[in-house]
């Protein structure tokens, strides 16, 4: 089975997250929200 990747842009409280958790859960993905990857980064 082919493992199929969906990311979500835009900017700064336009509701990414709310869409993302919601298409997830409709399709029966895993959700991960990428903000701690960037925030970590942030701190090296």
């Amino acid at each position: 089975m082919t493992q199929i990747n969906i990311t979500i842009d835009g900017p700064i409280a336009s509701g990414k997250t709310t869409v993302g958790k919601f298409i997830a859960e409709k399709i029966q993905y895993q959700f991960i929200d990428t903000r701690i990857f960037y925030r970590y980064l942030g701190y090296l």
